[in-house]
């Protein structure tokens, strides 16, 4: 008892000067935490080793650095080979003019559909970093073999025919044929299972809860789509070259060496990136949602949306990502979450297949939502891939030379580039921060208005475009040389430079707001697959693009008429087809703007 009161009586001695001292030292101790906590990144993103992510050691530019700088290299690769690909094909394994298309355009196509696949694997299960790393170690894989099929005269037809040579080419045989198309087909599984996940954990690296940050990630879509562009510009200017004049072998072999490169690069990025977990099979999420409604089709769903079933933020936490709130719309799917005497009282015990939260359920609903803006893109794409194909034929029969020089048709596609940087930088540097004066939004546009802006940007190109051939018609016509098959017109190619790039103009607000928006919306969970959806438009639209040309060439070439798009481009009218292709852009906008009226966007809860 004593030694209590003579420890009491020591605490009492304490100068109070010591115990301001010692509470300020405990003050100071609980505001140090609190901002550690505050470092921490608000949209559950976490570091390699599954801690949660603090802002000022992950993510933003350092690490998307990494991943720009991948997307250059795999450009090159990528392109390095579908350039010269038909021509490859054509001339070193002596395939017939047709068999070499199909097989190229086929592979191209693949090199797309191949990216839902890449998405699938990272949203489900690898996650984003883990499926990149597996899908650019396929793409060097194929690419390699497609260097040892170049290089290896064992794997290819014996070379017995030349230009000048009466001799038949000798096809290559059946086991040359399928270790070619095994490379091929390997390369597209990479190059297009990489894509989606690459991007998306590019755009992963900005917290879309920390408003610096947030206006960030938007340009960061910008400088993505700028990579590309390099990387392919890059090819056509040094490794064309030397697919052409030296051997495919060696400009086979650097593309391999630069996908070695680019993997390298990427993987070094390890300790600066942001990860999410992978959330699971979306698909049997949604069929979870769909079947739980269905078993409840005659359940009124109540008013309150908070009596909607949803799990506490803690257990919600465990699933991988942010919950969603409820929004209104698509009712019917709301019975998926509403609770029912028959559900077990216990939340945790009941079957996804009966009951789904309000998060599972709005991952359905912002799928469905983008459907109808994704079908608009797919028309845009179609109205773009003219700048590869029907831009090309109109200016091969202008004139295409440049001093001594006789330039490629195709060449002009370097002012496209060259539009989407230009473009890129006044963007960036200029339109958004003076549009943020008006709109208060730190992106400057809503991704939305900046698909709409690019929609009206792309019917100025075909304007262009029309104004240019009616013009080169009218000569053609007063000089007599419309019925001349082969016969150019006096006219310089480079009077196609406008629709060019006007084109890329338009590229810069739709193609990297579509990048942006399908990435946004979609779920945590989902955010690879909403940027394989918006490469998936591209290549519906480039179908869309063949289906349309063939379509209005048998229409308008029945009894016996030469048609809009005949062989001998001076006896048609490719101008009406630009025409035609501006009335679709225009009924585009009008339904684009109509969804985009009563588009809800998503609702997230920070973390």
């Amino acid at each position: 008892m004593a030694e209590a009161e003579l420890c009491i009586q020591d605490i009492e001695a304490i100068p109070a000067s010591a115990k301001r001292d010692d509470e300020d030292t405990t003050r100071q101790s609980a505001t140090e935490m609190h901002d550690e906590h505050r470092e921490f990144t608000k949209d559950g993103s976490l570091d390699f080793f599954g801690r949660p992510a603090i802002r000022s050691k992950t993510g933003g530019w350092k690490s998307a650095s990494f991943v720009l700088g991948y997307q250059i290299l795999g450009t090159i690769t990528y392109f390095g080979v579908a350039t010269n690909l038909v021509l490859y094909l054509r001339k070193e394994l002596h395939l017939t003019n047709a068999a070499a298309a199909n097989a190229a355009t086929t592979w191209s196509g693949t090199s797309y559909i191949t990216s839902l696949v890449g998405a699938f694997i990272g949203d489900a299960y690898l996650g984003r970093y883990g499926a990149s790393v597996l899908f650019v170690a396929i793409h060097f894989l194929g690419t390699l073999l497609l260097t040892l099929q170049a290089a290896l005269p064992s794997l290819q037809p014996k070379s017995n025919c030349g230009v000048n040579s009466a001799t038949e080419c000798t096809p290559p045989s059946s086991s040359q044929k399928a270790f070619l198309y095994t490379a091929l087909y390997i390369s597209a599984l990479g190059a297009g299972g990489h894509q989606p996940c690459m991007t998306a954990l590019g755009a992963d690296q900005f917290d879309d809860e920390y408003p610096p940050e947030q206006s960030q990630k938007s340009s960061y879509f910008s400088y993505f789509f700028v990579a590309s562009l390099v990387g392919s510009l890059f090819v056509t200017i040094v490794l064309s070259y030397i697919e052409e004049n030296k051997s495919y072998a060696l400009g086979f072999g650097v593309s391999t060496a630069t996908i070695g490169l680019a993997g390298i690069l990427f993987v070094a990025g390890i300790p600066f990136y942001r990860h999410f977990k992978p959330g699971g099979n979306p698909f049997a999420r949604a069929a979870q949602v769909l079947v739980a409604a269905l078993r409840k089709w005659n359940v009124r769903p109540p008013s309150n949306s908070d009596l909607l079933f949803e799990l506490h933020d803690q257990e919600a936490s465990k699933q991988g990502s942010r919950r969603i709130f409820h929004s209104k719309g698509f009712r019917f799917l709301d019975k998926a979450a509403t609770k029912t005497p028959r559900d077990g009282a216990n939340d945790s015990h009941n079957s996804p297949w009966i009951l789904c939260t309000v998060t599972q359920v709005e991952e359905v609903k912002c799928l469905i939502r983008m459907v109808p803006i994704w079908a608009c893109m797919c028309v845009y794409q179609l109205v773009t891939a003219q700048a590869t194909s029907t831009f090309v034929e109109q200016g091969a029969v202008m004139d295409t030379r440049l001093g001594r020089l006789n330039l490629s048709p195709a060449s002009l596609f370097t002012f496209y580039t060259i539009s989407v940087v230009i473009c890129t930088l006044i963007y960036e540097s200029f339109l958004v921060p003076f549009s943020r004066r008006f709109t208060g939004n730190p992106k400057g546009f809503t991704v939305l208005q900046r698909m709409s802006i690019g929609l009206v940007v792309a019917m100025l190109g075909m304007v262009a475009a029309a104004v240019v051939e009616i013009k080169r018609l009218n000569i053609v016509k007063n000089l007599g040389l419309t019925h001349k098959i082969g016969a150019l017109a006096p006219m310089s190619v480079f009077w196609q430079v406008p629709q060019y790039f006007l084109t890329g103009a338009a590229e810069v607000f739709t193609y990297v707001g579509q990048n942006e928006f399908f990435y946004e919306q979609s779920p945590d969970g989902l955010r690879g697959l909403g940027s394989a959806f918006s490469m998936a438009s591209v290549a519906v639209g480039n179908y869309l693009s063949t289906l349309t040309v063939a379509t209005i060439s048998s229409i308008t070439s029945r009894d016996s008429k030469s048609g809009w798009l005949p062989k001998n481009l001076n006896e048609g009218h490719l101008d009406y087809f630009f025409w035609l292709l501006l009335a679709m852009l225009v009924l585009n906008l009008g339904y684009f703007l109509v969804c985009t009226h009563f588009y809800k966007y998503i609702n997230v809860q920070a973390k």
